[in-house]
């Protein structure tokens, strides 16, 4: 079957994945981002479409005419889903070994862990924060980390998080539902994560299944800033 669809994917990935020129205030210094920015930064996407025409088996576009019915959308929203799934992850996640697993399995893993295991294994694993940094996005700032928290939370799905600003501090509020291991992980790992992106250490904080994290905004100086915003 011949296919074509409206790709909101492949121009914005593309755009994605390098900052666009500039929507901060010229006279600002680079280095001074607040967090509005740096949020902006690491989330800012364009939504220029292209048109593509491709073939599909038959039972594919069954299975995707009656997957969007039930889901009351169309067969191109469930194929941007999957291709911005592709491009924003699966692609890069093969090449560092990553593993599919169900939550539930996950979590009996994680609970079946003595504390003393878990921060081991948060210590040991933390290198890839900036592993992954390096590899996606070719940069050590903190839009980049950012960035990284949205990949892990949108795709990999162990925690959801929101940002705020105190002061002159950014705050991190991780949550997952994984049981109290898991949270223990995160705290450990990202602390450690943070440490070796941005050459910082912050302040953690672990209640239950909660996990804050507080840093200096002036982490954005730690590594060479970010480019500018387009309007």
């Amino acid at each position: 079957m011949n296919w074509r669809f409206i790709s909101t994917i492949s121009a914005p990935v593309r755009n994605s994945l390098e900052y666009s020129s500039s929507t901060c205030d010229k006279s600002k210094s680079q280095g001074n981002l607040a967090l509005s920015e740096a949020v902006a930064l690491a989330r800012i996407k364009r939504k220029r479409t292209v048109l593509k025409s491709f073939r599909i088996p038959s039972e594919t576009d069954d299975a995707l005419y009656a997957d969007a019915k039930e889901a009351g959308g169309t067969q191109t929203d469930i194929l941007n889903s999957v291709l911005t799934r592709y491009t924003e992850f699966d692609r890069f996640a093969r090449k560092f070994g990553f593993v599919t697993v169900s939550r539930g399995t996950f979590k009996a893993l994680m609970d079946a862990l003595p504390e003393e295991k878990v921060h081991e294994l948060a210590i040991s694993q933390s290198s890839r924060i900036e592993e992954l940094a390096v590899f996606w996005f070719k940069k050590k700032d903190l839009g980049t980390f950012i960035r990284v928290m949205d990949l892990y939370s949108k795709h990999m799905r162990l925690s959801e998080y929101t940002t705020s600003r105190s002061g002159k501090e950014l705050v991190l509020t991780l949550h997952t539902d994984l049981g109290t291991n898991a949270a223990l992980f995160a705290s450990i790992y990202f602390e450690k994560g943070i440490a070796r992106l941005l050459g910082i250490i912050p302040e953690v904080e672990l209640v239950g299944n909660e996990v804050t994290i507080k840093m200096p905004l002036e982490a954005a100086r730690a590594r060479p800033p970010a480019p500018k915003i387009a309007p």
